[in-house]
């Protein structure tokens, strides 16, 4: 990874970021314990928005992310550590799998890991 080069870039753009969210979902829709939490989603939608997301989180696009707020739009699921990790576990699986640069590796998943208070168990009221 060259200083120069946005983590957006050194993930492959748009068609390494497609390549990883597609068989990230792959994974997480093939797990018994975690393929509950998207039933009833519409999966395409759900790729497009971790798309944008993940553009943005990783420097890359306009730096604009227009869906929900991650409480929000975990709000309800009832998502628990274990799942979390579960999720994380299979993002970092997905990543090693497309040998993606292991300094790059960390950085996404501790950008991950700070995000666990805004998914888990977000209840609503």
């Amino acid at each position: 990874m060259l200083m120069t080069e946005t983590m957006y870039e050194c993930i492959g753009g748009d068609a390494g970021l497609k390549v990883a969210v597609d068989n990230f979902y792959t994974r997480l829709w093939a797990d018994d314990e975690l393929k509950g939490y998207f039933n009833g989603i519409d999966k395409d939608a759900l790729k497009n928005h971790q798309r944008a997301f993940l553009t943005t989180a990783l420097g890359g696009g306009n730096g604009i992310y227009g869906g929900q707020p991650l409480p929000q739009a975990h709000m309800g699921l009832n998502i628990t550590d274990d799942a979390f990790d579960k999720v994380a576990e299979h993002l970092r699986l997905t990543l090693v799998d497309l040998d993606v640069d292991k300094s790059l590796l960390q950085i996404i998943l501790g950008f991950v890991e700070g995000k666990r208070s805004q998914v888990v168990m977000q209840m609503g009221f």
